[in-house]
């Protein structure tokens, strides 16, 4: 944790890749300048580790989201935003083919879904969390999780059809 003068937390990242290491930045509370970071957009959390041990991939709009998704799935990854620019067909494609099925995982808000229609387009399977919980400042895995924990989280995912039978026995 970094702190600021604000004496807010402040988060960082280190994303290393073969040719370089790059560090994101994530000031929680700030209004501008939330996240700082000479990572490039197209570098996605968590491929590099990858175990390929399921049939479905989940890729994430964020690293809290792949985060919180790991704890049930075992392959997730996430890109840095929800845009298509944050999607790089060339370094992802190669890991994509191995899967099966690949869910794209997106908040539930106008913003997310509308960002799944590229996706839908091609050919991935696309979801975010039933609009329901917009009423509870919920749009995605980890704001679910900080609202009513783990354990209800995982009550959700069994009973959700997409998930239920996608999940780590947990």
């Amino acid at each position: 944790q970094i702190k600021n003068d604000n004496n807010y937390g402040r988060f960082a990242f280190l994303f290393q890749t073969p040719q370089k290491e790059y560090l994101k930045i994530y000031s929680p509370y700030e209004k501008e300048f939330k996240w700082i970071s000479n990572c490039p957009l197209k570098i996605p959390f968590g491929h590099e580790d990858l175990e390929y041990k399921s049939d479905t991939l989940i890729i994430t709009k964020s690293l809290k989201d792949m985060i919180t998704c790991r704890k049930f799935f075992s392959d997730v990854i996430a890109l840095q935003n929800e845009s298509l620019a944050a999607f790089d067909e060339e370094l992802l494609m190669p890991i994509i083919e191995k899967y099966k099925t690949i869910i794209v995982w997106f908040d539930c808000d106008k913003a997310g879904v509308k960002a799944l229609e590229p996706y839908k387009e091609k050919g991935f399977i696309t979801y975010s969390l039933p609009k329901k919980f917009l009423g509870f400042n919920v749009k995605d895995p980890s704001d679910f999780v900080k609202k009513w924990g783990l354990n209800y989280f995982k009550i959700f995912l069994k009973q959700d059809e997409l998930s239920k039978s996608r999940m780590l026995d947990v």
